[in-house]
C-alpha cells in the first residue's frame, strides 16, 4: 500500500477536466468570498475583544459613515479591503490546488523554482516588447480617448498611495497569475496545444479587465499573451508573477509622476 501511494505521489498532479474546471473556478470564487468574510469577522471580533462589543460596533458604524462622507477615507478603506480580498482568493487557489494535487499541488499552478539568470532570452525580448507596446498603446489611448485616463488613478495621500502600490506590485500580480496563468493555464494546457491555450487564457484575462468601452480589455490582451508566453517558456508561475509585478510597477511610476 505504501509503495502504491509513493508511486502515485511521484507522478505529476492532473488538473480538472472540462466539467471540473469551470466548477473549480466557481468554488474558488465562493471560497475566496467566504475567506474574505471570515477575515473581516476576525478583525471585528479582535476589535471587540480589545475594545468591547459596544465600542467596536460604534467604531465600525462611524467608519462606515466616514467612508460615505469622505471619498478619501472610503478610497483608503476600499484599498485595504482590496488587499484582503486578493489574499483570500490567492489562498483559495492554493487550498484547492493542495486538495486536488496532494503532495504534487505545485504542478497544478506551476509553482516551480525559477532562476532569473536562466531565463530564456526570448522571455527578455518579450518583456521589452510588452513594455514598449504598453507605452505606445496607453499613449495612443490617452490621445484618442482621453477619458481612459480616469479608469485607473493613483489615490491621494501617502497611506493610500502606499497601499495602492502594494496592490499593484504584490497582491494583484500574485492572485491574478495564480488564477489565470496558474490554475486556468495548467488545466487548459493539459488539453490544448500551446497557441489555443495561450489565446484562450489571455482572452479571459482581458475580459477580467473589462470596462464599458472594451478598449482597456484590448490593451490588456497582448500583455496576457506575453505573460502566458513567459509562463510557458520558463515552466514557472513565479516568472510571470515577477514580470506582472514589474509591468504594474512601471505603470504605477508613470501614473504617479506622469501627471
Amino acid at each position: 500500500m505504501e509503495a502504491e501511494i509513493g508511486e502515485r505521489d511521484a507522478g505529476p498532479a492532473r488538473p480538472y477536466g472540462w466539467i471540473g474546471l469551470p466548477l473549480s473556478l466557481v468554488l474558488i470564487v465562493v471560497l475566496g468570498l467566504l475567506l474574505s468574510g471570515f477575515a473581516l469577522g476576525l478583525v471585528f471580533l479582535g476589535g471587540a475583544a480589545i475594545l468591547g462589543w459596544h465600542e467596536a460596533s460604534v467604531r465600525a458604524a462611524n467608519l462606515i459613515q466616514a467612508m460615505q462622507g469622505d471619498p478619501r477615507t472610503g478610497e483608503f478603506v476600499a484599498l485595504i479591503l482590496g488587499i484582503l480580498v486578493y489574499a483570500a482568493f490567492a489562498l483559495a487557489v492554493f487550498a484547492l490546488a493542495r486538495f486536488r494535487g496532494g503532495a504534487n499541488w505545485r504542478d497544478l499552478v506551476a509553482w516551480h523554482p525559477w532562476s532569473l539568470g536562466r531565463t530564456p532570452r526570448s522571455c527578455w525580448v518579450t518583456v521589452v516588447a510588452a513594455m514598449i507596446y504598453s507605452l505606445v498603446a496607453n499613449a495612443a489611448l490617452a490621445y484618442f480617448y482621453p477619458a481612459s485616463q480616469e479608469w485607473i488613478t493613483v489615490p491621494q495621500g501617502l497611506p493610500a498611495i502606499s497601499v495602492f502600490f502594494v496592490i499593484a506590485t504584490i497582491s494583484a500580480p500574485l492572485t491574478e497569475e495564480l488564477i489565470f496563468r496558474g490554475w486556468l493555464y495548467t488545466a487548459l494546457r493539459d488539453k490544448l496545444r500551446f497557441a489555443p491555450c495561450l489565446v484562450s487564457v489571455s482572452a479571459l484575462f482581458a475580459v477580467a479587465h473589462w470596462e464599458p468601452t472594451h478598449l482597456y480589455a484590448l490593451v490588456v490582451f497582448p500583455v496576457g499573451l506575453a505573460l502566458g508566453f513567459i509562463r510557458e517558456r520558463t515552466g514557472s508561475l513565479k516568472a510571470s508573477i515577477s514580470f506582472h509585478a514589474l509591468y504594474n510597477g512601471v505603470a504605477f511610476v508613470l501614473m504617479l509622476f506622469g501627471k
